[in-house]
């Protein structure tokens, strides 16, 4: 898989605007994973970090280990996945 700093090279970029973590791994990977993403964050090569398929125990799982929340969650939604509960929250 292509670091970030690899594919910015190869697009011509110093950052990509939004950056997510596609999907929501085992706890301990999903800290190390959104850590990753807050450090390039912080370095500037990504405008704004977020998630995708989180639900909100995992989103809940980031704020209580003191991390930054995620910009955005991208999820799945359309009249036969209704996620009532996910939108409000």
């Amino acid at each position: 898989m292509a670091s970030l700093d690899e594919s910015l090279g190869r697009l011509g970029l110093d950052y990509v605007d939004l950056y997510l973590i596609h999907a929501p791994f085992a706890g301990d990977q999903r800290l190390a994973q959104w850590r990753g993403l807050v450090e390039l964050h912080w370095q500037g090569k990504a405008h704004a970090i977020g998630v995708s398929n989180f639900s909100i125990q995992h989103i809940e799982e980031l704020k209580a280990a003191g991390l930054p929340m995620p910009a955005a969650n991208q999820i799945e939604l359309h009249p036969w996945s209704q996620k009532p509960e996910l939108v409000r929250y």
